[in-house]
């Protein structure tokens, strides 16, 4: 532990409540363990080998061991219980759930309730077609009512555009949608017909001005713009900007990496994807939502389309032109 944990190892006995990925190092899980009225804190290094096997541990009886931990510089500290651990070796699990993981109450049961209602609720289930995909763990999926829910995955990666899954976690609502945090998801047994209708709705920028309400949210549209950025190929999470009538949108290539591989500064485009606006889940002291951001999510690489290159004077090459005339005029003063 190079001495930056004290005390002895300890063993706790109790129930996994819940198991999900450091969100900020991805090479180590959290386990919540109930025992005895108490919540222990389990964190372990665990390689990405072992994510198929982690939603299964939720609900078990296990025994872990761990070193407690006192440090109160580590992020997790004002969690209360705390105890470390090497590998998921220290995880013996004496009895396995009572019930199947997805055996949970339907999402949509908990529509007519208020926020505050929400939070507290165990896990819920759905299912429904994914819409987008982006950043490690998010995607939105429509489900059979047409309703729209956005997930949030505790571990694991993300299922593909198109593919129709079983989701589930616990609940949060942004005052218009219900979602799922902590997610877990498997392919679903009934496939359904695409919900995404193949014509784009054409639209500017200013349609998707961040309102929590936005009536696109979920739905196929193309705008056109300006790009301004290109995101960085090894820039995780990475958004291009596009500009239109002094207006700017994030466009988040999602799971398509070469988005932008032809694609200049500059350049004129045509940008097909999945509007989605981002917004806080109620809290106690939160009155109304706040949005976060308004952006596209790409779904193959075919949604960009490059209507005209970057103008030839861009204000790079004046300025070259600039520098370039003013040595060559310095070259001549100096010379007479």
């Amino acid at each position: 532990n190079r001495g930056e944990i004290p005390g002895l190892l300890v063993s706790v006995t109790g129930t996994v409540h819940d198991i999900y990925r450091d969100a900020f190092d991805h090479r180590f899980i959290f386990a919540v363990i109930d025992s005895g009225g108490e919540s222990v804190l389990w964190a372990a290094a665990c390689g990405p080998e072992a994510d198929s096997a982690i939603p299964g541990l939720i609900g078990a009886t296990v025994r872990v061991r761990g070193l407690p931990t006192c440090d109160k510089n580590r992020m997790h500290r004002n969690y209360g219980n705390h105890l470390w651990s090497v590998s998921l070796s220290n995880l013996f699990v004496l009895a396995p759930p009572p019930h199947d993981l997805f055996d949970a109450p339907d999402l949509a049961t908990l529509a007519d309730l208020r926020p505050s209602d929400i939070t507290p609720q165990r896990r819920h289930r759905t299912s429904g077609r994914v819409l987008a995909v982006w950043g490690r763990r998010n995607f939105l999926i429509q489900q059979d009512d047409s309703a729209f829910s956005t997930i949030q995955l505790a571990q694991g990666k993300p299922p593909a555009c198109g593919e129709t899954v079983e989701v589930v976690g616990f609940p949060q609502s942004d005052f218009f949608t219900l979602n799922l945090a902590r997610a877990f998801w498997r392919k679903a047994n009934k496939p359904r017909d695409d919900v995404v209708s193949s014509a784009p709705i054409g639209c500017d920028i200013r349609d998707l001005v961040p309102e929590p309400g936005s009536r696109l949210h979920g739905r196929l549209v193309r705008i056109a713009g300006t790009i301004r950025r290109i995101p960085l190929s090894d820039e995780p999470n990475g958004c291009a900007l596009i500009e239109d009538d002094g207006r700017i949108l994030d466009v988040n290539p999602g799971m398509v990496t070469n988005a932008f591989d032809q694609v200049e500064l500059g350049s004129r485009i045509s940008v097909t994807g999945i509007a989605v606006i981002e917004k806080e889940y109620w809290r106690a002291n939160l009155s109304l939502p706040q949005v976060k951001k308004a952006m596209l999510v790409l779904r193959r690489a075919d949604d960009i389309r490059i209507l005209a290159g970057p103008p030839f004077w861009t204000p790079a090459k004046f300025l070259s032109i600039i520098v370039i005339l003013s040595l060559l005029l310095l070259a001549i003063l100096l010379r007479n």
